[in-house]
């Protein structure tokens, strides 16, 4: 919106105001000179007015077109530019094919004529056979089996055709139990276990006595760490074969042993061994019961834990270890006692230790993540934590204190930079920083502190008007005496910029009454009452 004003204004004071009414827009502009013009606000000549706005009007249209021929121009130049620099790429593209092929017939043309010529082919044979000599076979007469029908049809009795199992909805290739096991297996092969469990019960719906279904099916539940389901179904399998019986025992040993039942987990795969005797079977009991031996150091030194003897219960988890190393529930006890004793390296490297052996147990594998953040003081820790048990109440109390303290420490790692910046007069871009926190703040006390901050910088920048309504919403807050007290100093110069004197003194009056002795707000005092 453009006007033509009879005379200068002060752009820059802050009298100047548009306020919207419901008649229209209401216009207040400071003039550029004090005290001069005012007999001249108003033009008395009604036929001056008209000629001058008609000039207003004049020029404006003509302005107007002399932008828009300008416009036009720029625009008719810049696609004239456009297109000869498109003319230019697509020169450099037809030139870069034409060297391209150039080059190509180039190469064609000397691999043709670097090649040497075969003269083999000239010379005689050797390699032509011999002629083929004659020979005499003799055919004697078969006679017809049944002499009223021709040769080649077959007098023995036709297989008889099975009966195709009854789809339960669909076509009948998407509900047959082989159809179906063969998804599933493709989906435990892609890592979809939730998607497999789904296929193969499918499956056994049709066919309940499947067991090769009913192994994958088993599968998949230990793959998603249902072992109680798994034990379930491996126990629901009719097999004769001893080696699927075997095989289905060191299942159940596997589980068991996950389970931290080594001894049932033991027997299972004693007992399958009889039947497989395979070197990785002989290898896995030895394992198991190495296992054994190291969990029993390790009970050890949880007793020692619980009586807070931790040097004693640190020397029997070594033990343990030594035994065992790939022992992951020792690993993850020593992570918790070196935590307790601060000793956050060597917590670490037991949880990453942990981490590594620990397979199956996610509960287990919850608590050591949990260790390692409160030793690494690093939420993405707490975040994968929380990815494998979302309802964990620790993960969730821990993740919620360190956003708390990752805030505190970045609030006052900003406000100490605001703070620099507003003592080397850099206002304004300590005013964006303090508006930046308190947007985030939430307590009374910082919100207190950041808007006395911000009522200083604009001070210094002369916005008196957002002092005044700065140092009102700190008011709303009940601020201590001594903040009110220098929220008062401030208000009341900027009260006094405004020209608004009464309320600058009314301001200064009160501050007095906080701090009777003050020297400077008597004589601020002293200044206001002497130019009124």
């Amino acid at each position: 919106m453009d006007f033509d004003l009879f005379h200068d204004i002060d752009p820059v004071n802050s009298l100047n105001k548009v306020i919207a009414t419901d008649k229209g827009l209401e216009l207040i502009f400071a003039k550029f000179i004090t005290g001069e013009h005012w007999e001249e606000l108003l033009n008395p000549d009604k036929e001056s007015a008209k000629s001058r706005r008609e000039e207003s009007a004049a020029e404006v249209t003509a302005a107007t077109e002399k932008s828009r021929e300008a416009a036009e121009k720029k625009r008719i130049e810049m696609d004239r530019l456009s297109v000869s620099e498109q003319m230019r790429i697509d020169g450099e593209k037809r030139k870069t094919l034409e060297d391209k092929l150039l080059e190509e017939k180039n190469k064609t043309i000397k691999e043709i004529f670097s090649e040497k010529p075969n003269r083999e082919i000239f010379k005689d044979r050797t390699d032509i056979p011999e002629t083929r000599s004659s020979f005499k076979q003799n055919l004697s007469f078969t006679a017809k089996r049944d002499p009223n029908l021709p040769a080649r049809e077959s007098t023995a009795n036709e297989p008889p055709i099975p009966n195709p199992l009854r789809p339960l909805d669909g076509p009948a290739h998407e509900s047959h139990p082989l159809f179906l096991k063969d998804k599933g297996d493709d989906f435990f092969k892609n890592g979809d276990f939730i998607s497999a469990i789904n296929a193969y019960t499918k499956a056994l719906k049709v066919d309940p006595k499947f067991w090769q279904v009913q192994m994958n099916l088993a599968s998949s539940y230990m793959k998603n760490y249902n072992f109680d389901k798994a034990l379930e179904i491996l126990g629901q399998i009719e097999a004769d074969d001893e080696r699927v019986k075997a095989i289905i025992k060191i299942k159940k040993g596997a589980i068991y042993v996950w389970k931290g039942m080594l001894a049932d987990g033991l027997t299972e795969y004693r007992e399958a061994n009889e039947v497989l005797q395979e070197e990785s079977v002989t290898q896995d009991i030895i394992s198991i019961e190495k296992r054994r031996e190291s969990n029993l150091l390790k009970l050890e030194g949880d007793n020692f834990y619980k009586k807070n003897l931790l040097p004693q219960a640190i020397e029997n988890y070594k033990k343990s270890l030594d035994i065992d190393f790939e022992n992951g529930i020792t690993h993850t006890n020593l992570a918790q006692i070196y935590l307790k004793i601060g000793q956050t390296q060597e917590c670490v490297t037991h949880c990453d230790l942990a981490l590594k052996y620990i397979t199956h147990n996610q509960l287990l594998k919850v608590k050591t993540l949990l260790r390692k953040a409160k030793a690494t003081e690093d939420i993405q820790f707490i975040d994968q934590a929380l990815l494998i048990d979302s309802l964990n109440l620790e993960a969730k109390t821990l993740h919620a204190e360190f956003l708390e303290k990752n805030h505190y420490e970045q609030y006052d790692s900003l406000k100490a930079q605001a703070d620099e910046l507003l003592k080397t007069a850099k206002a304004s871009d300590a005013l964006m920083i303090y508006k930046k926190l308190l947007a985030s703040s939430k307590e009374d006390e910082q919100k207190i502190a950041l808007l006395t901050n911000i009522s200083a910088c604009y001070l210094l920048i002369k916005d008196h008007q957002s002092v005044v309504s700065t140092v009102q919403r700190v008011f709303k807050l009940n601020p201590k005496p001594s903040v009110r007290l220098r929220l008062l100093c401030r208000r009341a110069k900027a009260y006094a910029a405004l020209g608004q004197v009464y309320s600058a003194q009314c301001d200064l009056k009160e501050a007095l009454a906080f701090d009777p002795d003050n020297e400077i707000i008597k004589k601020d005092l002293a200044l206001l009452a002497n130019s009124s």
